[in-house]
Formats: C-alpha cells, structure tokens, sequence
C-alpha cells in the first residue's frame, strides 16, 4: 500500500574490497547476499553481478587511462587480462574480475567455404633416399578453401588502441557445419579432432594436442581454421574510432599453405584490414575412411556439396559416456588472445543440443556445383556461416532481450554443465540451453 511515511534503515552492511591476495571475498559484490562461484578458473568465479571495487575502477578510469587526442576526442588503450589468471605468472586474477576490460568485440566472424582443386602429384624416391614430387599432366585432386573474416567493433564511446602487438582469434572445436561432396556417401564435419562426436571421419582438420594448465595433461583438439593451432593474428597495431567496425581477412590472395602445388605442414593465418578473396587455408579433402582422397580426376569432372549443421563436439564432458550431456553439443568454440603476456582474454562459448540444432538449421542442399579444372587456382565460393554477437549484427532468430547488456554483467555463456555451477545435480537454469536466449548467434548463407 503507498505511503507518505518516512522510510529508513534498519541495517547497514559493510562492503569487502577485493584485494591481489583475496580476490574473492565474501561481500564485495553490489548486492552483498551474492556469492562468487566457485571453482579455481577465475573466468568461472564471476558473480550474478559485478563488484564495489569493478565499479570504483570504472568511476576513476578517466584518471588513470584515458588520455586527450591531437583531435580533441579521447582515447584509451586495451586492458584486458588472462582468463586462467590464477594459473600465470603474477596471479592476475584481482585484475581480471575486478578492472574494467576494454577490448573490442567480436562482432562476427564469416567462414567462407569454396570449392578449390590442385594438380595432382606423385611422389617418388630414389635409390639415396631422395624424394620427387612430379605433377600429373591434366589430373586434379579436389579441395576445400576456408577463408576466415574477422569483424571487429569498438563498442564504446571513445577510441580504443590495440598496440604494436599480436592479438590472436582461435577455433578449438569443430563448428557445426558438415558436408556431403557428390564422391561420398555420408556427411562429414569440416573440422576433425580428438573432440568430435559425430559426422566422422572429418574432411579436413588434424588432431592435435596441447597441455591442460590445470592437470598437465595432453588433451587432444582438432586444427581449428589452421593446419597449425587454429588461430589467426593481427600483428600491427590499429585504432578504432568510437562505434567503428572494421573488417580483417587474409593477407594473401592465396591459399596460406599451399605452395607450388604442395600443401605445407603448418601454416598461420595473418589478419589484415579489408577484404581479399582466396586467401586463408586449403585442405585436400578426405574420403569415407577418414583417408586423403587421392583420386585423379580429370578437368571436365563435377563437384558439389551438401551441408547440414548439426557438428557435436565435447567441451568437458565424459567422452567415454555418450549419455553424459555436460559440455557436449553443437555450437562454436572461440578464443581471443591478447599478447602473450596477457595471454587468452575472452572466450566465445555456445553449445546447444543437437536437436535443437536440427530445428533451427535445416540442411541445405544444391550448392553451387563446378569442374574441377574451373577452380584450379580459381576458388568457387559455395556457402559462408556467420558466428557473432546478436546486438552487433542481423540475427538468423528473434531475441527475447539482453540480461547480458546490462553495464552490472560481465559474463554470460550458453550451454550445459558450465553455466549451471552450483546447482544441484541435474538442474539447470531455465532458457539457458536454447539459443532465442544467447548473446551470440549463428547462420549462414548460401
């Protein structure tokens, strides 16, 4: 009932600073009944809402980092720190959860798929162990070119520096897309690894190991969009105007790892400004065996693919039990490196159940179909898929609204096991799983 009375305290509660040593206490967030969560991974100790000393930082940023330009605007350079922070050097975990982290947001990144051929070869060795690869005259082998593109927006209100430094974008996982080419009879995930749980053998992809920071151990991943570790680098230094987006893709024209003819063993992709067709990797395509498809094919031979988008890779789920659901789903798995002094700063996270996936993506099929000897050194693009942010960018479904936007909340992920920390077993917070409530968004066009 409204009332014209007085309303006054009845209690006081005394806030708790964060410090380097405890970065985690008991009572530091905005609402003091909320508790950090737990684990020993800082990106998973974020709270339901920020804390005092996350907002003291943002109040008296303007003292300590942002500086006037020669045009009279206001500039301020990236901060951001490891999201294994308990785990580096220095233990930045204070400065991850509690300083204000300006980077520039993904805003989507395009996989551009086309069909591509080279020559094909023969090897042979000789009596002193030589080796001689020979091309056979009017034959071909039939490839795949992914041509990443990198979106970048600067969603603040001044510019934003990134300096003399090497800002990195990395794919871990398989992405939903499968292909079924016209020589097979089954689809096959684009991507491989040790994370796969269906549509196998991979076409392209190798598997990989790197060592957990927690346990040490070698865990198996597949080769991202590289032949490498899956990454691609911005090397040079650039500056964003206040909402500006700009586009990075390939430097070269041309295939990153393919030299002469030969596909290289390893290969990075180097990001710069603008769009430049043909580049990004090649990667000779695989028969139902999982094997190099070494078929000669002459000039005059069609290709065409089919696609459909229901990829399940393994996040940290048991791989063992094909009944356990943590962490096992359809989605995109994406990392951004800063430097490697503040090593891994953000991480993309969106996993769905394969059936949803089913729903939303219905396969498509009759794309584009070309002869082999049209795409010899003349890729084809087929179909391109999107990943990205839904508030920067059209989006395949409707939203219901943003509890991510708000300034309160830094962190969000969408998927099973990981987002429903601290909850009895078996529960889940409702909506989490579907994607008309995540922040991120994927498609693709034909």
């Amino acid at each position: 009932t409204p009332t014209s009375e007085p309303q006054t305290s009845t209690s006081e509660t005394q806030a708790t600073i964060p410090t380097v040593t405890d970065s985690v206490p008991p009572g530091s967030m905005l609402y003091p009944w909320a508790a950090y969560r737990g684990g020993n991974i800082p990106i998973l100790q974020h709270g339901p809402v920020t804390s005092w000393a996350n907002l003291f930082d943002y109040a008296t940023i303007y003292k300590k980092r942002i500086s006037a330009t020669p045009s009279g605007g206001i500039s301020i350079p990236l901060n951001a720190y490891d999201i294994w922070a308990k785990f580096t050097e220095g233990n930045t975990t204070f400065n991850y959860l509690h300083e204000v982290r300006i980077l520039p947001v993904i805003a989507r990144v395009q996989w551009i798929f086309s069909h591509s051929a080279r020559p094909s070869t023969s090897t042979s060795t000789d009596e002193d162990g030589n080796t001689t690869t020979t091309i056979i005259p009017g034959m071909f082998e039939p490839g795949l070119l992914v041509t990443p593109v990198y979106t970048l927006w600067n969603p603040y209100s001044m510019e934003i520096k990134n300096p003399a430094d090497r800002m990195g974008i990395s794919i871990k996982r398989p992405f939903p897309v499968a292909l079924k080419y016209s020589f097979n009879t089954d689809y096959h995930s684009v991507m491989g690894g040790g994370n796969l749980l269906n549509n196998k053998p991979a076409l392209i992809g190798d598997e990989r190991t790197y060592k957990d920071r927690i346990t040490g151990d070698d865990v198996v991943y597949n080769g991202g969009t590289d032949s490498g570790i899956g990454t691609a680098y911005i090397r040079e230094p650039f500056t964003l105007m206040p909402g500006e987006t700009r586009l990075f893709s390939p430097e070269d024209d041309h295939p990153k790892n393919l030299r002469n003819g030969i596909i290289q063993g390893d290969a990075s992709i180097i990001l710069k400004p603008g769009y430049r067709n043909g580049g990004g990797l090649y990667y000779g395509l695989r028969d139902e065996n999982g094997l190099d498809k070494k078929d000669l094919l002459p000039s005059s031979t069609y290709i065409k693919a089919d696609a459909k988008f229901d990829t399940r890779f393994n996040d940290f789920g048991n791989m063992n039990d094909p009944n356990d659901p943590k962490g096992k789903g359809v989605g995109i798995y994406l990392d951004m490196f800063a430097s490697e002094k503040k090593g891994q700063v953000l991480a993309y996270r969106m996993t769905y159940s394969e059936d949803i996936a089913a729903a939303i993506y219905p396969p498509l099929t009759n794309l584009a179909a070309v002869t082999v000897g049209q795409v010899v050194d003349n890729p084809l693009p087929f179909l391109s898929t999107v990943f990205g942010a839904r508030m920067a960018s059209n989006t395949h479904l409707a939203a219901k609204g943003f509890v991510q936007s708000s300034p309160l909340v830094n962190y969000t992920i969408l998927g099973t096991g990981v987002d429903n920390v601290g909850l009895p077993a078996g529960q889940s917070y409702g909506g989490t799983a579907h994607p008309v409530n995540s922040p991120f968004d994927y498609s693709f066009i034909k």
